[in-house]
């Protein structure tokens, strides 16, 4: 979709546009899709229902970088970055105590035992994916403690590096907070690629047995078939639960009500869904984009304060394919490009 954001210049000019239209004739009203088995060219009409826009939502403003959780801290001023090879270690001898991210230089075994547990706190298989065949996960991030044993086999070097806490909605294998490391909320769970399998558990303090315990898998790109598994599960993050993603190296976490406006729109406008394929990154004509692959191709879907104002294309010519825009935005885009914008078809290019 790189030519989706190579408008990423005319962007803001459409925005400030999009602002003095919405300020001076109000939101639009929905309109009902046309039947797709119509063969004239018509332009295609808005996704009912998109919602209304506020006109101070449209402003183009830069996110602020998100904070973990008020009165939720990790002090990780300890940790030194270290590098270890196979043998046992210990925390506070070999290692200082802390948060790590842990990388190898090849593919092998990492245990880290606790006392008091029976299973090891960490049990993974770090691969570079260098080799032949790749089985493990490139890194895992964890909390060493200190008296804890680091047992390592089959690597030459393990990087230890501290790790930097921030908000994101992709996490990779390791442990992790809802309050520090991911916002709280109702999100849909995928694997982040395709081809891999592993295991997320949301524990809660005071509950023996995990709120979350299930098998994510993604499809196998070779076959078509999905592995053993499920596709996606929905989950309540709240403040305090702690997250361990296992197996697998990365899941991504999705906006429920996201992925409910997304599949509104997708079919509103008579498309059909095969995949939501993640958060396309970079400059977007809202403040957050999923890619989708459907039945027409792969397409991008523009948020705004929850709302849709676009669903776009690239057609492979060099033009892009606008499926839906809101009408502010259409305006916005005739006045900015003129004869590049068929404000019919809804093309760029």
């Amino acid at each position: 979709m790189k030519k989706i954001l190579s408008v990423a210049l005319l962007i803001i000019v459409c925005i400030a546009l999009l602002v003095a239209c919405v300020a001076a004739d109000g939101p639009d009203t929905p309109y009902t899709p046309e039947d797709p088995a119509d063969t004239t060219p018509p332009a295609i009409t808005p996704v009912p229902p998109i919602g209304e826009l506020d006109p101070d939502d449209l402003e183009q403003i830069e996110d602020p970088e998100p904070t973990p959780l008020s009165g939720m801290t990790r002090d990780n001023s300890g940790a030194v970055l270290t590098t270890l090879f196979s043998g046992t270690f210990f925390v506070g001898q070999d290692i200082p105590a802390g948060r790590y991210v842990i990388t190898g230089d090849s593919s092998g075994n990492l245990f880290v035992h606790r006392d008091g547990y029976i299973f090891p706190a960490v049990s993974e298989i770090l691969d570079d994916g260098t080799g032949i065949i790749n089985i493990g996960v490139p890194s895992v991030t964890a909390d060493l403690l200190d008296g804890d044993e680091i047992e390592i086999s089959g690597i030459n070097n393990v990087v230890f590096t501290p790790a930097v806490t921030e908000l994101s909605t992709i996490l990779t294998t390791g442990d992790w907070a809802v309050g520090m490391d991911i916002p709280a909320g109702t999100f849909d769970v995928v694997p982040t690629y395709d081809d891999e399998s592993g295991n997320i558990f949301v524990n809660e303090q005071g509950r023996i047995l995990p709120v979350v315990n299930e098998i994510l898998a993604g499809p196998d790109s070779a076959s078509g078939q999905m592995n053993i598994g499920v596709e996606r599960v929905r989950v309540n993050l709240q403040d305090g639960q702690t997250i361990r993603i296992t197996n697998i190296s990365s899941v991504t976490f999705f906006s429920a009500e996201d992925m409910s406006v997304i599949r509104d729109a997708v079919s509103g406008v008579g498309l059909s869904i095969i995949s939501i394929d993640g958060v396309v990154s970079g400059n977007t004509l809202g403040d957050i984009a999923y890619e989708v692959t459907t039945d027409v191709g792969i397409i991008q879907v523009e948020l705004h304060g929850g709302n849709v104002i676009a669903v776009v294309q690239e057609l492979g010519d060099g033009r892009i394919q606008f499926h839906y825009m809101h009408d502010d935005l259409k305006a916005a885009f005739a006045d900015a490009l003129g004869d590049a914008f068929d404000p019919e078809a809804m093309i760029v290019g």
